[in-house]
């Protein structure tokens, strides 16, 4: 199943931790109607799993995590997604209360648009510096994080069911570029592309886990992709490895007066 342009919204950039999987389990919601039948029960404090769905004195449990695509720091495992939040972030408290207080200069416009554009230019070396083995290995960290404690999530809360939720965001619009059988296709960045890898991991029902969807969020725009993989919707590995079509220049935004 694979459902693009749910309604999202780019003041993620200003949520907390709880907000941000709130927010892509509405999105998750929204696409799955299988999950419309449930109602969310439990508060903003529960934790693992992350959420509780309840229908009819059944309940599911649902984990979610983040798994990012590129690393400001490889030794740290620094995502650069909320790296780059906390940069806009930042950016937006710096200039907004010059704005508020009607001080903000045509230097402030300048010193500002400088600020972004190193902002952008920095996304732009890290996704051309994309590294596929990289990603899978901390695919398997995060993934199995979550994974060992499947049973605990579950006799936790006396769930009847326990499906991950995995947001992963994208940056820009650029395609990538997947590889199989000495092939390589090109293919919409919307989506995650489902290798071998990835699909060995997704397919680990019946073992405590009975459900995964998949969360594509875009950092700087309002799409979002949500597919779901269950035992009788599996994934289906269709390449070896990708890569993201390198981006070319840099940014430069000019200041109208």
């Amino acid at each position: 199943m694979n459902k693009e342009n749910v309604n999202q919204s780019t003041v993620d950039i200003f949520c907390e931790k709880k907000e941000l999987e709130k927010s892509c389990l509405d999105n998750a919601i929204s696409k799955v109607p299988w999950l419309q039948k449930f109602k969310l029960v439990g508060d903003e404090t529960q934790e693992r799993p992350d959420f509780v769905l309840e229908r009819n004195n059944k309940y599911i449990g649902i984990e979610h995590f983040h798994i990012d695509m590129l690393y400001v720091d490889k030794k740290k495992h620094t995502g650069l997604a909320r790296y780059t939040y906390n940069d806009l972030k930042t950016l937006y408290k710096k200039y907004h209360v010059k704005a508020e207080k009607n001080n903000f200069e045509s230097q402030d416009a300048k010193d500002a648009t400088l600020e972004l554009e190193k902002i952008f230019n920095e996304l732009i070396d890290i996704q051309n510096k994309f590294d596929y083995n990289f990603f899978i290995k901390e695919w398997d960290r995060i993934f199995t994080k979550h994974y060992i404690r499947r049973y605990e999530y579950r006799e936790d809360k006396n769930l009847d069911k326990l499906g991950f939720l995995i947001e992963i965001r994208k940056y820009f619009k650029f395609p990538y570029m997947c590889s199989t059988n000495n092939t390589t296709i090109r293919l919409d960045s919307n989506n995650i592309p489902i290798t071998k890898d990835i699909a060995e991991y997704l397919n680990k029902f019946g073992d405590g886990v009975d459900f995964f969807i998949i969360v594509v969020k875009g950092l700087f725009d309002d799409s979002v992709s949500v597919e779901f993989f269950d035992k009788d919707k599996p994934p289906r590995a269709k390449f070896d490895n990708f890569e993201f079509r390198k981006i070319p220049g840099k940014f430069r935004f000019n200041v109208e007066k």
